[in-house]
């Protein structure tokens, strides 16, 4: 009867182990998931503003080509 009372103790107390493991791995299951959302947003504005550079750029190139052709 006392080993099974200890064996019960010792089930109970791994099942809330696994338990709190559980909650712990969807926590950071759900912050690597916002991590990766950020990532993408963050790379969507690096291609918004690589695209904005290169439009500069080649205006910057006109503007420099019709200064030294109006010299």
């Amino acid at each position: 009867e006392t080993k099974i009372t200890k064996l019960e103790s010792k089930l109970t107390f791994l099942k809330q182990k696994v338990d709190t493991h559980a909650s712990s791995k969807q926590a950071q299951v759900d912050e690597n998931t916002k991590l990766q959302n950020d990532i993408n947003s963050l790379q969507d504005h690096i291609r918004i503003i690589s695209q904005q550079n290169e439009e500069l750029t080649k205006e910057l190139d006109q503007f420099v080509k019709a200064n030294e052709d109006i010299r």
